[in-house]
């Protein structure tokens, strides 16, 4: 625990190799848990907001309405908006995605 809290104040600490397996154990659930709830929009519609772009290699990055951490590759200029894209895959801990753009989004 930080110091000088409650939590450093406490007796009958968790001996540390325990601690490690419990949140080791609690890592590998939530990630697991990620993983189906990724797989249930496996090939699915949905709307990204494009926050993050590399133009090295045109990738943009954003989350769906689902929260869904997303990366798809577009043309520059798609920052900002709110796009339909669909979930080809997951990968660890962000899906990856084409997207459809409309003929004002095309430039």
């Amino acid at each position: 625990p930080r110091p000088h809290t409650r939590a450093a104040r406490l007796e009958g600490r968790v001996d540390p190799r325990i601690s490690r397996d419990r949140t080791r154990r609690l890592r590998k659930v939530a990630s697991e848990l990620r993983d189906r709830f990724h797989e249930r929009f496996q090939g699915a519609k949905v709307q990204v907001l494009a926050e993050d772009w590399n133009p090295e290699t045109s990738l943009y990055r954003g989350y769906s309405e689902h929260y869904i951490p997303v990366e798809f590759h577009g043309p520059p200029g798609l920052r900002g908006e709110i796009l339909q894209v669909t979930l080809k895959n997951t990968r660890e801990e962000r899906a990856v995605g084409s997207i459809e753009l409309q003929a004002s989004q095309k430039k």
